[in-house]
């Protein structure tokens, strides 16, 4: 038997949110149980919103559509590990390796810098279009053999089909998740249960796959979409949702699901007419202007982007002055990373916490710089400047100060290869240099030697033992205890995680292209 469809429409502050509340605290006090799923980046507030309302989560488990499909697959006796984003760009780069003869266009192509995460976002496109390797070599043969798209996608059909015969057997990425969590899903802890769906932005296929499913094993679909009641003058604005809307419907007439539709019309929440207004008219043309006390608004106009920063830094320390909270303030910036370290820059010299809502890449931090810049130095003919990242990272086996005598030496005398390498002698370097160089080079020679072996898996080994020589583990445990002793928690939480990130990395290098000749510069 199908589930009904419930469909809550309606623009911002028209109370979606609190009617799924209140349909899960009627689950809840009846003992029942039920699944609230919201946006990636909402479980947290989720979780903290239901937990105040209700008294607690008793019965009721919150996911993001990717944690419920890793939840279904890891109770569902899935016993293929999750690949990661680099552990999928190597098995890619595998493919070109043992199919690089078979290509036509991207013979050359394939073995330049960008290409495999250019590939990776072309297959990645495809799985979400529910397109397999056969699907996609029948596209191909309807298109003119002459044609550069042809040769084109029949190369990234050879990949594809070899990328995909590699995993089908070892490993799951997250693009494949959502297709096998479907196939499981009526076997799953979600089947018999109502689900809440909080905001769907843009489904692709897997998503619409999985609410297909959704559909079919649980008595109950809840979904909430930004659709307005009326024409309004920004209603370009909710054509995105009007789409998923129709998406949802046809997938509901496949199933043969009945469908229930709520409008709702009036913004039932307490909000500032002020802020309402600007969500009403933000986007909109004509905008209607706004008759009542704006005193709340600031319009600040600054000469550059570090003004913007450090005036918003002492506006909120004013707000704190005046009794308001740090958590209860929000800053929303329309490009994080050109303002994420102005702004963090403004705070600290002012003592203003701050947290930023993004993941933050494993590249940039100070311990894999370092070590990627050994990798560079020991493999690419020993440049200098490879050189001076890692012995400046704070993550070399030398002091500090030495390592600053070293650098200043480096600038001053232009000395790179392999002279650097052999005792300094040019232009007076002094001891500390001399001690930095000679307690970083050693390992440094080793590495090369460990680099210039057969296989990836030999490298691998090699680069393994690097890492322990220099005691980076230790290293980051330290740092991470000081970091936490000084009250910086998420630094410290960086610093702890590093480890294992770099150590899983190595590990599926061994795994999937360890019998791979790669050579130095491959490595």
């Amino acid at each position: 038997m199908s589930a009904t469809l419930n469909l809550l429409l309606g623009r911002a502050g028209t109370g979606k949110t609190p009617r799924i509340v209140e349909a899960l605290r009627e689950r809840q006090k009846a003992g029942g149980r039920a699944i609230f799923i919201v946006p990636e980046q909402y479980t947290y507030e989720a979780e903290r919103l239901l937990a105040e309302a209700l008294g607690g989560l008793v019965g009721i488990q919150v996911f993001s559509f990717d944690r419920l499909a890793q939840r279904v697959l890891s109770l569902g006796g899935q016993t293929r590990p999750f690949l990661s984003e680099q552990g999928y760009r190597m098995v890619i780069r595998r493919a070109i390796d043992r199919k690089r003869d078979s290509l036509k266009l991207f013979s050359l192509a394939a073995g330049q810098t960008g290409f495999v995460e250019e590939a990776e976002t072309f297959f990645s496109d495809f799985k979400r279009a529910g397109l397999t390797p056969d699907a996609l070599d029948e596209l191909i043969v309807r298109l003119p053999a002459d044609a550069p798209i042809t040769e084109k996608l029949s190369d990234l059909s050879i990949l594809y089909r070899e990328t995909q015969a590699y995993l089908e057997e070892r490993y799951i990425s997250m693009d494949d998740a959502a297709n096998e969590a479907a196939r499981l899903l009526p076997a799953s802890f979600v089947a018999g249960l109502p689900v809440y769906i909080d905001g769907l932005d843009r489904p692709n296929r897997q998503v619409l796959g999985l609410i297909e499913q959704m559909l079919r094993c649980c008595p109950e679909v809840t979904v909430s979409l930004r659709v307005d009641c009326v024409q309004r003058a920004d209603d370009d604005l909710f054509e995105p949702e009007r789409e998923v809307l129709a998406l949802l419907k046809a997938v509901a007439e496949r199933v043969g699901a009945p469908m229930r539709e709520e409008r709702l019309c009036e913004q039932t929440n307490a909000g500032d007419p002020l802020m309402r207004h600007i969500e009403r008219n933000l986007f909109a043309y004509p905008a209607e202007v706004y008759h009542g006390n704006a005193g709340n608004l600031t319009l600040f106009g600054a000469s550059d982007r570090r003004a913007e920063a450090e005036s918003l830094a002492e506006a909120i320390l004013e707000l704190a002055r005046l009794g308001v909270r740090y958590r209860d303030m929000a800053v929303i910036v329309s490009d994080l990373e050109a303002y994420s370290y102005l702004i963090q820059r403004a705070c600290a010299r002012r003592g203003i916490p701050v947290f930023l809502d993004r993941k933050r890449p494993l590249t940039g931090h100070a311990a894999v710089d370092g070590v990627l810049s050994a990798a560079r130095f020991a493999a690419l003919g020993y440049g200098a400047a490879d050189l001076q990242i890692y012995f400046k990272s704070g993550f070399a086996p030398c002091e500090d100060a030495d390592a600053e005598a070293l650098d200043l030496y480096l600038r001053r005398t232009g000395l790179r290869g392999s002279a650097l390498l052999k005792p300094l002698t040019r232009a007076e370097p002094g001891e500390a240099a001399e001690r930095a160089r000679g307690a970083i080079v050693p390992a440094l020679q080793a590495l090369s030697k460990g680099l210039a072996r057969a296989t990836v898996s030999e490298q691998v080994r090699a680069f393994y033992g690097f890492l322990t020589e220099i005691g980076l583990q230790r290293l980051l445990e330290e740092k991470a205890e000081q970091l936490t002793q000084a009250g910086r928690l998420p630094e410290a939480q960086e610093h702890a995680q590093v480890w294992n990130y770099i150590v899983e990395l190595l590990d599926q290098l061994d795994e999937i292209l360890g019998s791979i000749k790669a050579g130095k510069k491959g490595f």
